[in-house]
């Protein structure tokens, strides 16, 4: 997962993959006017909406959170979710209470609820794993609600352990890369 091939303009990024597997052309790409719409129409199911904010409340949010960074997930020109994070690293980057100003948080990720169980997830925390070493940054983070249904599971598979911190009522959970 951590081989990628840049597309021509370094602005996408795209895992390696067999031509013929299921997701060849996922990638991520940054936020454009031409495709926004695409990616504000994903949705969960309804009962994953207690896990993660929608994609029109995570690109709003993100206006106000300059460390932020929104990319939608693709395969080929279909939007299949979208990933947010959040550099604490940077000087301008908005801490809350009990964050680390030295890690790299995964503040969003959300797969259309017809697009789970294909891979996508898996692929879009690759790119969040990427995005984090390209940065020079060590460590990465992310929240989840710990209730019935919870993604904890999906990422204890991907390596992220519990810190033991609850961070505005959310388990904290950690990976060193």
């Amino acid at each position: 997962m951590g081989h990628h091939l840049p597309c021509w303009c370094r602005r996408c990024w795209r895992p390696q993959a067999d031509p013929d597997s299921l997701g060849a052309m996922f990638d991520a790409r940054p936020l454009e006017k031409a495709t926004l719409s695409s990616i504000l129409r994903l949705e969960v199911a309804s009962e994953q909406r207690i896990f993660v904010s929608t994609s029109p409340v995570t690109v709003a949010q993100s206006m106000f959170e300059p460390a932020s960074e929104v990319f939608g997930l693709w395969d080929g020109e279909g939007a299949v979710g979208l990933i947010g994070m959040i550099d604490f690293t940077r000087p301008d980057a908005d801490l809350v209470e009990g964050e680390e100003p030295d890690n790299f948080y995964l503040w969003r990720l959300l797969i259309d609820q017809g697009q789970q169980h294909k891979g996508y997830g898996s692929r879009a925390l690759g790119f969040f794993l990427d995005r984090a070493r390209e940065k020079g940054i060590a460590r990465v983070t992310l929240t989840a609600v710990d209730a019935p249904g919870t993604p904890i599971p999906f990422y204890e598979r991907h390596g992220f352990t519990r810190t033991g911190r609850i961070i505005e009522g959310e388990v904290q959970m950690a990976r060193v890369i």
